[in-house]
């Protein structure tokens, strides 16, 4: 478990550029964001941290969003999540189902391009909804 007192937000988004637009919103109202851009590397960042809340893309090379839920719900995570997709929104709505029927907890569908002042919202109801 990493030593930092401060909870922090995974991050995984398999665009590295959007994903350090996420961390850098998040930084600015004072939350520790965690970058990952592989679903692997969150899950292995999943077992390490003590997380508040997770951002996370539905479409990614080597996990989709769907089989991440899947394991998110198999971990019982209680940490609310922000789904961010450019996709169909049809995609998560399926995929927020699936995830609510695991007993995950969905804080907001983003649709990208993602604007700032959005972002910005977003992360601050989850920083408000988790202190």
């Amino acid at each position: 478990m990493n030593q930092n007192s401060q909870a922090a937000l995974l991050i995984v988004d398999d665009e590295e550029q959007f994903a350090d637009f996420v961390s850098n919103v998040a930084e600015d109202i004072g939350l520790r964001p965690v970058v990952s851009t592989k679903a692997e590397d969150f899950k292995q960042r999943y077992a390490e941290e003590r997380v508040c809340g997770i951002v996370m893309d539905v479409v990614m090379p080597d996990t989709d969003g769907i089989e991440l839920v899947q394991w998110l719900g198999d971990k019982h995570c209680p940490a609310p999540i922000v789904v961010v997709s450019g996709y169909d929104p049809s995609y998560t709505r399926m995929l927020r189902t699936i995830g609510e029927s695991k007993g995950l907890l969905f804080h907001k569908v983003l649709t990208k391009p993602v604007d700032l002042d959005e972002l910005d919202a977003t992360l601050g109801e989850l920083k408000a909804a988790i202190e």
